[in-house]
């Protein structure tokens, strides 16, 4: 158990109210439970930082490009390359990040004339859902959409719907390249790939060309190291941030349930910020935001002397109160 798992593991123990006392877990659960929760989250916020890292540029410019626009490697990658593990040596990569939960993206490919390129598509849980290629879709042009998990609608006539377990996902392209001499004719096959909006679809469409960035962002980081240097706060909060648009897959329910002993509600919010309502003290240093309870029934209610406009018209909803099979244990560190 690393340093910073065991942090984590303890600073979201802390937060969370007790329900039953008599129903409490042992310390070696807490500590089981919390560590696959933080395993089973960590290969998508390690998606969302390489993301945030590859598309925090204006425009495409070598590996990097804004969302739903391709960047394309016009070199094999040498020795200095640490953006992905094991990088090809003998392919051109063509990536493209997609967001497709404000409707679909299509993807438009020219004819390879025979050569071999593959264009793996990952969700943002890291696990590839389709692979349209020389060896599945053949090297003539073709034109698929790329569709979110619960899109519903019509497609233009010869463009194949691929759905997208998760709303934002990776195109990680790779493409033949057959010695210096045959570079050329990669970039022209690289630069003839098209990302088309559906709503566009018909339209001369260009992608804009410029996007606003993301300040402080270093581009040439190494996206594990970010994550390891991330608090439990941000951890936790982000990965359920990232769960309301990238559900789990229907085969991880046993982790969904884990997720809810912590707190974590796949489409709602985990704040950190949370005030345990309880009837036992939760423990000397998070003590000052406990809200004492009976032990029995008792009444929430929340006094709101001065509201704010967005509170009258309903735009505001006071955070949720999030029943949990914790009970308050403190989590020793093992």
């Amino acid at each position: 158990m690393t340093k910073l798992v065991t942090t984590t593991i303890m600073a979201v123990a802390l937060i969370l109210p007790s329900a039953a006392p008599a129903q409490a877990p042992s310390q070696d659960l807490l500590h089981e439970i919390a560590t696959d929760v933080y395993v089973f989250g960590y290969p998508m916020v390690l998606m969302e930082t390489t993301r945030r890292l590859f598309t925090n540029v204006p425009a495409p410019e070598g590996s990097y490009a804004p969302m739903n626009q391709f960047a394309h490697n016009r070199a094999f990658p040498d020795h200095t390359f640490r953006q992905v593990v094991r990088p090809n040596a003998d392919t051109f990569y063509s990536m493209l990040w997609f967001d497709v939960t404000d409707g679909p993206l299509i993807v438009s490919m020219p004819d390879a004339g025979g050569r071999y390129y593959m264009l793996p598509i990952l969700d943002f849980w890291t696990d590839v859902f389709a692979a349209p290629g020389s060896r599945t879709s053949g090297t003539e042009s073709a034109d698929f959409a790329i569709v979110g998990p619960a899109w519903e609608g019509d497609l233009p006539e010869r463009v194949e719907p691929i759905r997208s377990p998760t709303g934002m996902g990776w195109i990680i392209g790779r493409t033949r390249v057959d010695g210096p001499a045959d570079a050329a004719n990669v970039h022209q096959f690289q630069d003839d790939m098209r990302a088309t909006p559906l709503s566009r679809w018909g339209d001369d469409y260009a992608p804009p060309g410029t996007v606003p960035i993301e300040e402080g962002l270093t581009p040439t980081a190494e996206p594990p190291l970010v994550v390891a240097g991330m608090d439990a706060e941000t951890f936790f909060e982000l990965f359920a941030h990232l769960l309301k648009q990238n559900p789990p897959h229907e085969m991880d329910w046993n982790m969904v349930t884990q997720m809810e002993q912590l707190g974590i509600v796949p489409g709602e919010n985990f704040d950190f910020s949370e005030l345990p309502l309880q009837h036992e003290s939760p423990g000397a240093d998070v003590e000052s935001n406990w809200l004492p309870a009976p032990s029995d029934g008792f009444n929430l209610i929340m006094r709101l002397y001065w509201p704010e406009p967005t509170l009258l018209t309903g735009d505001w909803d006071p955070p949720p109160v999030r029943s949990s099979k914790y009970v308050g244990r403190r989590l020793t560190p093992k």
